[in-house]
């Protein structure tokens, strides 16, 4: 057998697990997203106040969550945790981006919380690679124990305009997913 065939057999094997790969990936993510929304009723945070916890601005400042909704009051948030490795993240970035500039004029607002110890250029180099402009802050293990454990990542935490979580959601598979739940949660009644 010549060089050149098993070379291209083992490129046609790689290429052909690779895709495979990809396509499990998004049958999965499509489904943790479907099964986050469906198990909302049974989520303890649905219904209840977003929970308080203290984060840190990427420059170093404490700023705790009810500061910052203080300085946004009557709006409704994307809650959303998220890590500089996570390519699912990263797929979310843009559409959390474009959607909040869409949104902003009816109330609606984005709250990035990096997860992993990636530095403030690392931080900034993703954001910026993808036209992120809504708030982003560094968690921590209190905050993400508040929120319940934060198991999978991204994790969006939709908030009503009275502060009340009306769903958690992971890995969201399209723009069009995400944007169902904001109209969602913008006429979500409050107390």
């Amino acid at each position: 057998m010549s060089p050149v065939w098993i070379a291209g057999g083992a490129i046609g094997g790689l290429a052909g697990a690779f895709l495979l790969s990809q396509v499990l990936s998004v049958m999965v993510s499509r489904r943790m997203f479907r099964a986050q929304e469906s198990r909302a009723e049974g989520s303890p945070l649905i219904g209840k106040p977003a929970p308080e916890c203290t984060l840190r601005t990427l420059d170093g400042r404490e700023v705790s969550l009810s500061e910052l909704r203080s300085r946004i009051p009557g709006q409704a948030l994307i809650v959303n945790f998220w890590a500089t490795w996570c390519a699912y993240s990263k797929r979310e970035m843009p559409w959390l981006a474009q959607l909040r500039e869409q949104y902003r004029e009816e109330g609606f607002e984005v709250l990035g919380i990096v997860t992993d110890g990636a530095s403030e250029d690392k931080v900034r180099q993703v954001t910026g690679r993808y036209d992120v402009r809504y708030p982003i802050l560094r968690s921590n293990p209190k905050a993400e124990e508040a929120w319940g454990g934060v198991a999978y990542l991204p994790a969006s935490f939709y908030i009503n305009r009275w502060g009340r979580v009306v769903l958690e959601a992971t890995e969201a598979s399209s723009m069009t997913d995400i944007e169902r739940e904001i109209r969602r949660t913008l006429a979500a009644g409050g107390n």
